[in-house]
């Protein structure tokens, strides 16, 4: 996967409080690699993150990879998603999910 990577220009933040979850819309172009990046903005926060296609089929979830912070891949369809973020269960009682989403052919 080559590493110039582009922002996409958009801003994805919530604060959440307790067992909140965020979401956020975006598209996915055929042909195009992607990364999609988290962070709490705290030292020691975690953030869980899920990537839903429109009919909400789980396509990828951080908790299944030892809750990676990013995950880069190739868009094979162009395809409207949901990104849904939550904070770590057992870790901060809130904060804010950042999320960064940034391409490269």
């Amino acid at each position: 996967m080559p590493e110039d990577y582009i922002s996409d220009g958009q801003t994805y933040r919530a604060f959440l409080v307790d067992d909140e979850i965020a979401e956020f819309s975006t598209t996915f172009f055929a042909g195009v690699n992607y990364r999609v990046a988290v962070m709490t903005g705290t030292e020691n926060g975690k953030l869980e993150f899920r990537l839903l296609d429109e009919h909400r089929n789980l396509l990828f979830s951080s908790k299944d990879y030892d809750m990676t912070p990013f995950w880069n891949f190739r868009a094979e369809s162009t395809q409207e998603c949901v990104i849904e973020a939550e904070l770590k269960k057992g870790g901060l009682d809130s904060g804010c999910a950042v999320i960064l989403i940034s391409f490269s052919r």
